[in-house]
């Protein structure tokens, strides 16, 4: 989820989610070679209707959190807007999806000052390839923007509440989510021609699906919470579409051959219990490792990431008690052990690296 309204949901569904559990803790995942990253933004989304969302940058090899909302420092005060979903640096821009404002803006990647204001309804998830930009827009749209004109060339109907995408050969894969309403609809992930822009088909994976990523090797993986009353289930969708269940947990991130599974469990009264990460093999589903992240009970993670670079883990949360209260980063090194924490903005919902 994205939206501060509706993690909360998720939250007492992960109560009950499982974690797998490995012998192996002395596995690491060998190290691809990868572009450096500079730093990493922080996108925080504020409160709905109440608090307008702010950006952060943390600079990876100071080790520092910027204190002010870069946004509004680069562009004379301006607000970014109600509730910010996702962010991408693509090219000399960044852009950056406001769902309760309406609203695709497009950064100075260098200045960070607008350059564009894009207008798109409820848009939530941005992903970037061959030259475009794609929004999923949850009125039941995904979006193009020709990254040459600033402008939306092309709309494509998928369906309800639609949310991630991802990209594999050619086609773009966007998840159907219920939505706020429980639409039993929402329950595929609708395949996109990138050629023409068009749906060629639907892909049933259960109720609910929220978040789909692809790793280096042709398969995606989907998160599908289902009604929030269960655990979590990942699927996983292989290089002929073809569907499995492959394990459980609430967030998930790839690193070379091994997909990265966060998992919260939740004491009876929310209070967290743990948070664990377990590695898999995207090949064969064995479980490579589980790590216990030292992440305390104050914090309800929302995202997670795994750097490119070196393997190490960030991990992001709002307050567990309430929406209000700063936002925390954890910086995690790829064997589990806390390098570093930082204060961020209200309810960090996403962390992207600004690669050199």
């Amino acid at each position: 989820m994205k939206t501060t309204w509706r993690t909360w949901f998720l939250a007492l569904g992960a109560a009950l989610s499982l974690t797998a559990c490995s012998d192996d803790d002395n596995y690491v995942q060998p190290i691809p070679p990868q572009p450096t990253e500079a730093g990493a933004y922080v996108l925080n989304q504020g409160s709905f209707n109440l608090v307008d969302g702010t950006l952060g940058y943390l600079n990876l090899t100071a080790g520092t959190m910027s204190t002010d909302d870069l946004f509004a420092a680069a562009n004379e005060g301006r607000s970014m807007g109600d509730t910010p979903q996702d962010l991408v640096v693509y090219g000399s821009h960044i852009y950056l999806a406001v769902y309760g404002s309406n609203v695709v803006w497009v950064l100075d990647r260098t200045t960070r000052a607008i350059e564009q204001m894009i207008t798109t309804e409820q848009p939530r998830d941005l992903i970037a390839a061959d030259g475009n930009v794609y929004v999923s827009n949850y009125n039941g749209y995904v979006s193009r923007i020709d990254t040459a004109q600033l402008a939306v060339d092309a709309r494509c109907p998928v369906g309800v509440y639609p949310e991630q995408m991802a990209v594999r050969d050619g086609y773009l894969y966007v998840v159907n989510s219920f939505g706020l309403t429980s639409d039993p609809q929402g329950s595929k992930v609708s395949k996109i021609s990138l050629a023409n822009f068009e749906m060629e088909e639907q892909i049933e994976v259960g109720l609910n699906p929220t978040k789909i990523i692809a790793d280096s090797r042709g398969n995606l993986f989907v998160i599908q919470p289902g009604d929030y009353t269960g655990a979590t289930l990942i699927k996983k969708i292989d290089s002929t579409d073809q569907v499995t269940t492959f394990a459980e947990g609430n967030l998930i991130a790839t690193y070379g051959d091994a997909l990265y599974v966060a998992t919260t469990t939740y004491n009876p009264d929310y209070t967290i219990a743990s948070n664990n990460v377990t590695s898999y093999d995207v090949l064969t589903g064995d479980t490579l490792a589980t790590h216990v992240l030292d992440i305390p009970t104050a914090c309800n993670p929302q995202c997670f990431t795994v750097n490119p670079s070196d393997g190490s883990f960030f991990v992001a949360g709002y307050p567990a008690s309430d929406f209000t209260g700063n936002g925390m980063v954890y910086h995690f090194a790829s064997d589990g052990q806390l390098k570093a924490t930082y204060t961020t903005g209200l309810n960090p919902i996403t962390v992207v690296f600004d690669r050199d």
